[in-house]
């Protein structure tokens, strides 16, 4: 069984070439990543043998690293990243945009395996044996993180031990999206040490948890001295409060509906931590305080995160879908079910509609498949009929349509500001590469190895 010291020392760094020698960023930068991850574990994971397997997951002891970058998001991120900053800085300071970026990607990372708890938490299935266990545990780590970030000095470990038992019961990879490739991975690890338990390595939620709070609290340690860090700390609390709201909402408008939708990803944090790093710490621009001070600055990070909610939950298609393409699609969503007068619940017959409707609907695809938070599907299942579902989505799709339209304007509008304001684009570019680079993933199969990573 190696230890968590052996296989760090086994991961060939690439970050001991000089950066200058490299011909390719993104290697170096995931190269960055994987590095800084791997000290994260270190630092944040308790010791035993989920941390060993990740560490070694990450080693060039693990046959399948490069697939194993991509389950966890790794190189996603990295790519994000890459294509998120290039250009906005001098190559001479790339390597301090690298350094700072790799807090915020690990703390990505952990999100996007903790974000997998609540997967199947929005409706319950006959099938789910973990569903309000699940449930507790999400509510414990979000309360948890929310008191870290209100200042309780308690370590996650001690916040999180109440619930320990329970998440040992709860398996990592069942409400995965990529369940048959984590098993794989861990059957290559257990051929390598068939000392250790199968269920020991699946049932691991616990140290991964508390992981991910040190980590979103080390992250917040690099900015804390930084004007915008009140904004980070703002999106970061209103996130999990978004997260808690959404696990017991009852009846909402679609308007109360999209803003804690909005409120319940991580693009303002993420988005105002780079903004953070661009314009205070490698290229200060003192101008900057007057819009974080006077909101603006919070204004076009609200219209990004909406805008970025809704591509997530309708993907970019549906979006921008034409009001005469709305009536199209509902008219065969009706013409379906007419035909099939047999079905009984149209969230899930989404799901059987004819193909060429696949890559339209590939987002609501995925989160009926895995029961996942979606405003396009709001209200369906209260529907009392097929043709009242139907025109209930119908409603949806025109709604967040619309509201799409109207905060692309208005975050357009707010750029032109800031731009003026700053006498530099370097925010404002950086939000709109944000949107767009979103647009174009979400316009892509979740099935694909870059159709499905979000903040």
């Amino acid at each position: 069984m190696p230890t968590a010291q052996s296989t760090a020392t086994a991961v060939p760094h690439v970050n001991e070439v000089p950066f200058e020698a490299k011909d390719d960023r993104l290697s170096y930068m995931i190269g960055s990543l994987v590095d800084g991850f791997e000290s994260s574990l270190l630092r944040h994971m308790p010791g035993g043998p989920y941390r060993d397997f990740y560490l070694w997951s990450l080693s060039y002891d693990n046959p399948r690293r490069e697939a194993y970058l991509l389950l966890v998001g790794l190189v996603q991120f990295a790519k994000m990243t890459q294509i998120l900053l290039d250009g906005l800085v001098d190559d001479s300071d790339w390597e301090a945009l690298i350094e700072r970026s790799i807090a915020m990607n690990a703390y990505l990372v952990y999100e996007t395996v903790s974000d997998n708890l609540a997967i199947g938490l929005r409706t319950l299935l006959p099938t789910d044996r973990t569903f309000q266990l699940r449930k507790n545990l999400v509510y414990a780590f979000n309360n948890a993180m929310l008191k870290r970030l209100n200042g309780d000095r308690r370590p996650a470990a001690a916040l999180l031990e109440v619930v320990q038992p329970g998440a040992h019961r709860v398996s990592s990879y069942e409400h995965s999206l990529s369940r048959a490739k984590h098993i794989d991975l861990v059957r290559t690890y257990l051929g390598q040490y068939p000392n250790l338990s199968y269920r020991e390595l699946e049932y691991s939620t616990w140290p991964m948890l508390v992981a991910n709070i040190e980590a979103c609290l080390d992250m917040m340690r690099s900015i804390r001295t930084f004007r915008g860090a009140a904004i980070v700390q703002d999106g970061l609390v209103k996130r999990y409060q978004a997260v808690n709201k959404l696990l017991k909402a009852g009846d909402m408008t679609l308007s109360q509906l999209a803003n804690i939708g909005t409120y319940s990803i991580l693009v303002m944090p993420t988005l105002a931590y780079y903004i953070v790093v661009l314009t205070e710490i490698i290229r200060p621009q003192p101008r900057i305080a007057e819009l974080i001070d006077n909101g603006s600055l919070s204004e076009a990070l609200y219209d990004a995160a909406l805008l970025l909610r809704l591509l997530n939950d309708l993907g970019t298609d549906l979006c921008m879908l034409s009001n005469e393409g709305q009536a199209r699609l509902l008219e065969r969503l009706r013409d379906w079910h007419v035909s099939h007068p047999q079905a009984e619940d149209m969230t899930f017959d989404l799901l059987l509609v004819v193909d060429s409707e696949a890559s339209l609907l590939t987002r609501l695809h995925k989160d009926v498949m895995f029961g996942e938070f979606n405003v396009s599907l709001y209200g369906l299942s209260d529907a009392t009929s097929m043709l009242d579902a139907v025109t209930t989505f119908g409603r949806n799709i025109k709604y967040f349509s619309q509201l799409y339209t109207h905060h692309y304007a208005h975050l357009l509008e707010k750029l032109e500001v800031i731009d003026a304001h700053l006498h530099d684009s370097t925010v404002s570019k950086l939000i709109l590469r944000f949107v767009k680079f979103h647009e174009k993933m979400y316009a892509t199969s979740f099935h694909s190895n870059d159709g499905d990573y979000a903040v």
